[in-house]
């Protein structure tokens, strides 16, 4: 049996090195040793696990082993003492630099660095509770995953921390609200982090560096509820169009970056409201995403520019109402349309730029806008 219970920790913290199956509650896991995961670990709901600063954590190369918290999990390193998820094969210590000697060579191989989707992931269930990370560097997962780090209809915190390497995206948040600040994404090998179009995280203080997509990437579809895009450190990049459903309000905040993907046919469709309420020192962009000028080299493919046509429209259609958009910049759309910006209602357009269209700026059809 693989679990270990508290009085364990107390006789003799070194039997603690491999662990599977649930853990119970009140169990910490000490930074004296590495800690194996060598099965899929689970936190039950109702039960905490607690992560010493200074700790690693490794776990099994492809064999397809996760943590799940369904309970609480906190990992509250510090700056000189993170606290490290990692690979079996990674033998680079809390510094990152490849140790050479023999005690971070968990598995007996020499020398050696961790890759892209060695592990699975991190994962907070619905029901879980109060889970902190802070201080934490999650290395080389994403196998047979979304994300390293998965946050499903749960809260989290999740700051001042490193996300690396993934084979997937870095953090993946579906049906959730998190609270992401300060954190670093860096080569991860689809996004900085993945959304579906039910969540409203709070992001801010990012760094993205040589991600595939060094930004926020949506699903396409229709949003469910109300929706806010109002987390101007990181730009939001849709991958498929985007539907604002009757009922429902899209909220973009001052100094958000939109992107389209270029020759995509992406659009944003709007049956509901969109209010888009920059101001003259943040306004709202929506552009291509080759459009480097806005929000850095998105699609980290070096230094490009936006193009004429790059992207399809916003589309505010019969029956939606309520529309603002004022302090607005809308660039390189106008692609299978008539204009990159299109009411067929009433709308407020102010204090804005619609410039870079294949076709006309703005077009409108049965409506009585304020321009």
């Amino acid at each position: 049996m693989k679990k270990r219970f508290l009085f364990e920790l107390l006789e003799d913290r070194r039997v603690l090195a491999n662990w599977s199956g649930d853990i119970p509650n009140g169990t910490i896991w000490p930074n004296t040793e590495i800690q194996r995961i060598v099965g899929t670990v689970r936190v039950p709901a109702g039960s905490t696990l607690f992560i010493q600063p200074g700790t690693i954590v490794k776990t099994n190369v492809f064999a397809g082993f996760s943590l799940n918290v369904e309970g609480t999990l906190i990992a509250d390193g510090t700056p000189a003492q993170p606290i490290v998820f990692t690979s079996h094969r990674d033998d680079t210590g809390l510094d990152g630099i490849l140790n050479t000697s023999d005690d971070q060579d968990t598995n007996g191989d020499g020398p050696s660095n961790g890759g892209n989707g060695d592990w699975n992931r991190i994962e907070f269930k619905a029901g879980s509770t109060n889970s902190l990370l802070d201080n934490v560097q999650v290395r080389f997962g994403g196998a047979s995953s979304l994300a390293a780090i998965v946050v499903d209809a749960a809260p989290l915190t999740l700051t001042n921390s490193l996300i690396r390497n993934s084979s997937v995206s870095g953090v993946r948040i579906q049906t959730s609200n998190p609270t992401l600040t300060g954190n670093t994404f860096q080569s991860n090998s689809v996004a900085a982090i993945s959304m579906d179009l039910a969540s409203n995280p709070a992001i801010s203080g990012v760094t993205v560096t040589n991600n595939v997509a060094n930004a926020l990437i949506l699903d396409g579809g229709t949003l469910v509820g109300n929706g806010f895009w109002n987390d101007p450190d990181i730009v939001y990049r849709l991958t498929g169009g985007v539907t604002v459903p009757l009922g429902s309000t899209l909220t973009v905040g001052a100094g958000q970056v939109v992107k389209f993907r270029t020759f995509a046919g992406d659009d944003l469709l709007v049956d509901g409201t969109l209010n888009a309420d920059g101001t003259p020192t943040l306004p709202i962009l929506f552009t291509s995403d080759r459009d480097d000028s806005a929000g850095g080299d998105t699609n980290n493919n070096g230094a490009t520019s936006g193009g004429n046509g790059d992207w399809n429209a916003i589309q505010l259609r019969t029956g939606s109402s309520g529309h603002l958009l004022d302090n607005v910049e809308v660039r390189y759309g106008g692609a299978s349309n008539p204009a990159a910006l299109m009411a067929s209602v009433p709308m407020a357009l102010t204090n804005s730029i619609v410039r870079n269209s294949s076709t006309s700026g703005v077009r409108l059809q049965t409506s009585n806008s304020t321009l």
